[in-house]
């Protein structure tokens, strides 16, 4: 896994600049990481199974909360948070996205208006999900592989 990271950062070391040749570098590391342990993930006894699991869940949360504005999706949530109302006038504005989503940057505007905790609050709820979607799956191992390779490739690499 080292060998095909160095490999890949070499290769665009020359075709881009220095600051995508880093940012590469953390997502195949991260990727690399929880690909990891979600091979030792099958080798592991059903509680260390469940603490693997939890760790994936951390990861995956504070690394797709953390990581800043990357790529314009994280920018379009950010306006439609911001152009959202407060939950008291909810009901008065215009849904331009979906209802329910609108509904929670309405209530978590009130409650905290703030956008890191925003982009954090939803990466959380992601990483639940997938945690969920793992623990019930016939082969965690494998899903959570499927996962990651998945996202390496649309990630902005």
């Amino acid at each position: 896994m080292l060998l095909l990271h160095r490999v890949l950062w070499l290769k665009h070391v020359y075709a881009i600049g220095e600051s995508k040749v880093q940012l590469m570098s953390i997502y195949l590391s991260f990727y690399s990481i929880i690909g990891l342990l979600a091979l030792l993930q099958s080798k592991l006894k059903s509680d260390q199974k469940l603490i693997a699991s939890y760790l994936i869940f951390v990861l995956v949360s504070l690394f797709s909360g953390l990581r800043g504005s990357v790529g314009a999706d994280t920018l379009n949530y950010l306006q439609i948070y911001q152009d959202s109302p407060g939950i008291a006038h909810f009901f008065e504005s215009e849904w331009k996205v979906e209802p329910l989503f609108l509904f929670l940057n309405s209530l978590h505007k009130s409650i905290f208006d703030n956008e890191f905790l925003f982009l954090l609050g939803y990466s959380v709820f992601q990483a639940f999900l997938l945690m969920l979607v793992t623990r019930r799956s016939k082969n965690p191992s494998l899903f959570i592989f499927v996962y990651v390779v998945y996202f390496l490739f649309e990630s902005p690499l």
